[in-house]
């Protein structure tokens, strides 16, 4: 500059050469700046002259190709030059880039593009183009080879979540013309033909694909498919995104491999369960380690002894390497896990370890894994659960009054290995989900005598299934899908479906069993009294069951679905429609047994009452006993109550008086090892006889028994060894009477000396043809009791006081009509403290303090949450709070959770009184409801103000005392007003476009003030 002009110039550098040396080299100066003179006068600048831009196409002009827009400016270019191609002078929608790809549309049209900016001089420029050749619609002189499509699917694989179809193809193609198709498992969904798709429930352990559909540029047709990996996970994103790691320094877990005390962790895991309950749910995660857990650490209100207490909303995440060992107890129930009556809780990986081996008790078999009761949306996925005294998991209801049934049960990808009973039980439950697992070793698994012998703690206990669905009395099983499971080496069946009682309202069905392997089990599948089954592509291979049995329908399956299942050996057995039509449908290659063989049937024995008669069965081609359906005859008249298997006895009949001089003849029906049908009838008896001495009715009895779980031996399997009411109070032999209790059941145990007559199902409540043998009626004070008529009864509150007894009418074996009551009991006596509901109240003004009141009990952990105007404050749990300034016109609450002494869990919300403010205050507020949306008229009445609000989430109303009442006012105009009671819940429909409503509320407290 002119500025320089007589000195000299030079410049100096400063930086860090690679080596780490520090630099600041300094040139050589110039020689003195000159300064030359403008000329005089100075001539005004000239305006240089547009330099016009100018665009040009590259690319060939022919279907699928790309062609490439370039602009060439002297005056130069900016960044944003904008572009829009045109198609015969037209602008083509949506095409503004610098290149476009030619479609069949173009075919036959001259393309063109125009290009708009503002050049570095200053000068608005839009350049047009030439137009292209008409674009060809013709294939290459040498055909490309086709470039195929290929779908990737974006989102998590979990039910909820969105899957993404992604479609690319090396020759191009319009995304408008591509069809879509989801598949659930290689079958079409319904109306899902987008490029997204929300999974849902239905969705759990299947396997999600979708198909595209289209034509590429290149005249490809083109079909390629995207797949999920792996199944799809039915636990759901977190309810939150907060994490609570158990070995944090506030819950303390420590993960020792040991059993000593100091390594229990119980109390931590439970504490961090509770946490991410308290904040609205989340996430426990137990990182890799052991951790000894007490199975019988904690009780509830109608709840047996349970280790860790699941909670709502709540997702337990354990690594791989993650371990949760029980510690011995003798306790007959017990678990790890408890489940009950809660929402949205899910458990994933990590193993469980029971104490099967080192259990300290004798008697029981409901030590579970994980025991679920009652609960809705619960998932168990990818978790080992090995070595359990009773199940590895345990689905039940809480037997409370009333029963909540479990629903939306999902179980994959699980282990249940080496457990005593089961690997699962299902005894109630809708919409369960069983699938990807492995169920193995139960019981004895294949350990043999000899092994038993030296070690008998490897001996189960029954049915020693992989699965057994068995619901008792008042229980139902509903909609099971049992898929893609292994089932190995278990000392019982694979699984066992048992429904036998209907009348006793106890049912199974809809049951899916499908594309499962059974290896070296004692039997593979088993249906009793199911409705609705479907039994389709399992293999059944290596069993250990008798050759003829691999495969049961059982008596009341009527319309199941048997077809296109494996059995490498052995046979499918079909009680209700015979074996040669269902074998037809499935693969059973055995081959051993000759042409159908005649089947015959003779009676041996005395014709002479009071003489047992026998049936005698032969087929060449052999049978299993329990194969064979026995109906005897007098005078060609069924007997009542004489039909039956040999398990039940009705190989054998006994002639009574009443049979005296007719002829007895016996009906048999089979399918034999050759799976051929067979049927006989015999020949009659002669007349029978007299009895040589007459045999006079023995009475029957029938006793109280009580359920008593801790009892040496107690099995609830086995009432009839419950304790009498004496027994449970003072021994056996006793002379006192323990008095009934609520929720512990009765059970009625009838004995005849002339024989109970037997039906297909246990000792006592036997059913034939669908009719109870023995009718029961349970009695309170004498009076029948609505619904009670089972063998078991479970007293309920209402019954308090009363004394308790039964009244059975059955026939029995000799043919004797009985009709018996039971001694009444001593008065139902309910042991169940009744809650006493508490409260918390707030005292003070600049800092609050909440005081719980429970005449039950307080804990020594109650957990609170203060909300300031209906706003949960972050961090604000504790029993104290301290208003920030500005606070003070502002509603302050507290919530108080806890469980009292008595077991019973309350959630109660106090309110802060809010100091005087001025009339309008007082009366007045706004709110802006959006039309057609609920809301509900609400108040707190502190000491002098009334606080007005609205929406459809707020506290009930609540006034101390007085009278009240609320006014809604629609709009500033008042063209409508209502009033309404406390509480009342409406739907505000706008009418006039203004959404803001006016509320006003007045109210008169106990001593007349306004």
């Amino acid at each position: 500059t002119r500025d320089d002009a007589g000195h000299n110039i030079s410049v100096k550098a400063s930086y860090k050469d690679n080596a780490g040396h520090d630099e600041s080299p300094l040139s050589e100066a110039t020689a003195a700046v000159a300064d030359v003179p403008a000329p005089n006068p100075q001539p005004s600048p000239q305006p240089q002259p547009n330099h016009a831009g100018k665009i040009t196409l590259s690319g060939e002009a022919k279907v699928g190709q790309t062609l490439t827009a370039t602009v060439a400016d002297d005056d130069g270019l900016p960044a944003n030059v904008q572009y829009q191609w045109l198609r015969d002078g037209q602008p083509i929608s949506g095409q503004t880039g610098a290149t476009y790809q030619l479609t069949r549309d173009d075919a036959g049209h001259n393309i063109s593009v125009k290009a708009s900016y503002k050049d570095n001089a200053g000068h608005d420029e839009s350049p047009l183009s030439e137009a292209t050749a008409a674009v060809a619609d013709v294939p290459a002189p040498n055909p490309q080879p086709n470039h195929a499509g290929q779908l990737t699917l974006s989102g998590e694989a979990r039910v909820g979540s969105t899957l993404t179809a992604h479609l690319a193809d090396g020759d191009g193609f319009d995304p408008a013309q591509v069809s879509y198709q989801w598949l659930r498992d290689g079958q079409p969904m319904s109306g899902q033909t987008g490029a997204t798709y929300q999974l849902t429930s239905d969705d759990t352990g299947r396997s999600i694909t979708v198909r595209a559909s289209y034509t590429d540029y290149a005249t490809h047709s083109e079909s390629p498919s995207g797949t999920t990996a792996g199944f799809i996970s039915h636990i759901p994103v977190a309810k939150t995104p907060l994490v609570f790691d158990v070995t944090d320094a506030r819950f303390g877990a420590n993960g020792h491999d040991g059993e000593s005390a100091a390594a229990d962790d119980t109390a931590a895991i439970q504490a961090a369960i509770d946490a991410a309950w308290h904040a609205g749910g989340g996430t426990v995660r137990i990182p890799g380690g052991t951790y000894m857990i007490r199975a019988d650490a904690t009780t509830g209100q109608w709840q047996l002894p349970a280790g860790l207490k699941m909670r709502s909303n709540v997702t337990v995440d354990m690594a791989a390497d993650t371990v949760l060992k029980a510690y011995a107890n003798d306790k007959p129930y017990h678990d790890i896990f408890n489940f009950y009556e809660v929402e949205n809780a899910h458990i994933r990986g990590g193993t469980l370890i029971g104490d099967r081996y080192t259990h300290q008790g004798t008697t029981g078999e409901w030590g579970n894994g994980i025991t679920i009761l009652s609960s809705r949306n619960i998932s168990v996925e990818g978790t080992t659960i090995k070595h359990f005294w009773g199940d590895g998991i345990g689905i039940d209801n809480t037997y409370a009054d009333p029963r909540l049934r479990n629903d939306d049960i999902a179980i994959q990808g699980i282990t249940a290995d080496g457990n005593r009973r089961q690997g699962i039980s299902i005894m109630d439950g809708d919409h369960i989900r069983i699938q990807h697992s492995t169920l193995q070793n139960t019981g004895s698994g294949s350990s043999s005598a000899a092994d038993l012998a030296a070690n008998p703690r490897l001996k189960g206990t029954p049915p020693q299934a992989g699965i057994d669905i068995e619901p008792e009395a008042g229980q139902h099983v509903n909609h099971v899908d049992i898929r893609h499971n292994t089932f190995a080496d278990n000392a019982g069946m694979g699984l066992s479906v048992l429904g036998f009682r209907p009348e006793e309202n106890r049912t199974i069905d809809n049951i899916h069993i499908e594309d499962n392997t059974f290896t070296h089990n004692q039997g593979g599948i088993t249906l009793r009294g199911v409705s609705n089954a479907r039994v389709t592509g399992n293999h059944i291979t290596d069993d250990r069951a008798p050759p003829e049995y691999n495969l049961t329908i059982g008596e009341r399956t009527p319309d199941a679905v048997v077809e296109n299942n494996t059995l490498d050996k052995g046979r499918i057995s079909d009680l209700m429609h015979g074996n040669n039509d269902v074998e037809a449908r499935n693969h059973v290659p055995y081959t051993g047994y000759r042409a159908d063989q005649p089947t015959s049937v003779t009676i041996h024995g005395t014709a002479k009452a009071g003489a047992t008669l026998t049936a005698e069965v032969h087929d060449d081609n052999g049978y299993h006993e329990n194969a064979v359906y026995y109906r005897w005859y007098a005078d060609g008249v069924e007997i009542p109550h004489s039909a039956g298997r040999h398990y039940e006895g009705k190989h054998q009949y006994t002639p009574s008086d009443a049979d005296i001089g007719k002829t007895l003849t016996v009906r048999v029906t089979l399918t034999d090892y050759g799976t051929h049908s067979g049927h006989a009838t015999s020949a009659a008896t002669a007349a029978i006889a007299a009895a040589d001495h007459p045999t006079p009715n023995h009475s029957g009895s029938v006793t109280l028994r009580i359920r008593h779980d801790g009892a040496p031996g107690f099995d609830v399997n086995h009432p009839e060894q419950w304790p009498t009411l004496a027994e449970a109070a003072d021994g056996i032999g006793g002379s006192k009477r323990v008095s009934p209790e609520v929720g512990r059941t009765l059970y009625a145990d009838v004995k005849d000396a002339d024989g109970i007559p037997l039906g297909s199902a246990g000792h006592n409540e036997k059913y034939y043809d669908g009719k109870p043998l023995i009718h029961y009626q349970w009695l309170a004070d004498g009076e029948p009791i609505p619904g009670a008529v089972h063998d078991r009864y479970f007293p309920l509150s209402s019954e308090t006081g009363k004394h308790i007894s039964v009244r059975v009418t059955y026939t029995d074996s000799a043919h004797h009509a009985e009709s018996i009551t039971s001694d009444a009991s001593d008065a139902l006596i309910d042991t169940i403290p009744p809650n006493h509901t508490g409260s918390v109240s707030i005292s003070g003004s600049d800092t609050l303090t909440a005081t719980v009141h429970d005449a039950d009990g307080l804990p020594d952990n109650i957990h609170y949450q203060w909300y300031k105007d209906g706003i949960a404050i972050p961090g604000a749990t504790g029993s104290r709070y301290t208003k920030n300034p500005g606070d003070q016109d502002h509603i302050h609450t507290v919530k108080a959770d806890y469980t009292d002494r008595a077991g019973y869990h309350e959630t109660h919300i106090g309110t802060a009184n809010t100091p005087a403010a001025d009339t309008a205050a007082d009366t007045f507020a706004r709110a802006h409801l959006p039309a057609g949306e609920p809301y509900r008229v609400v108040a707190n009445l502190g000491e002098a103000k009334a606080a007005i609000a609205a929406g459809p989430d707020l506290q009930n109303l609540v006034i101390s005392d007085g009278t009240h009442h609320a006014l809604l006012r629609h709009n500033s105009a008042g063209h409508h007003d209502d009033a309404y009671p406390a509480g009342w819940t409406a739907t505000y429909a706008d009418t006039t476009g203004d959404a803001t409503s006016h509320f006003m509320y007045s109210a008169t407290d106990s001593t007349g003030n306004h």
